[in-house]
């Protein structure tokens, strides 16, 4: 049963996290730049010491925005490359005779 808004098998931070992001749709820079970062440390401060707060910050923003931006990427190339082939196979065999063509001309 879930507990001061914190469900069963989530951390306990999951509310900090929200407070973190919940200013992210309001900024008017590109990918948030700065303002994410700025905002996680303010929040999470409280429970990280001042000497790791720059290398945690730096590290949730890697896993939380550029893992998933270079994996994102390169499913994307790989779809875009299957969908090229896909399409050549089905021009190719768009412009092979079909079996009923070739009947049709045999009887000619």
């Amino acid at each position: 049963m879930p507990r001061n808004g914190v469900g069963e098998g989530t951390s306990c931070y999951a509310p900090f996290f929200d407070k973190a992001r919940s200013v992210l749709p309001f900024t008017p820079v590109p990918g948030e730049s700065g303002v994410a970062e700025a905002a996680f440390a303010g929040v999470f401060s409280i429970f990280i010491a001042r000497n790791l707060i720059a290398a945690v910050t730096l590290i949730w923003r890697f896993f939380m925005y550029y893992l998933p931006l270079v994996g994102l990427g390169v499913f994307f190339i790989l779809a875009t490359r299957d969908a090229g082939r896909i399409k050549e196979e089905r021009e190719a065999a768009d412009a092979e005779p079909g079996p009923e063509l070739e009947a049709a001309t045999d009887e000619m």
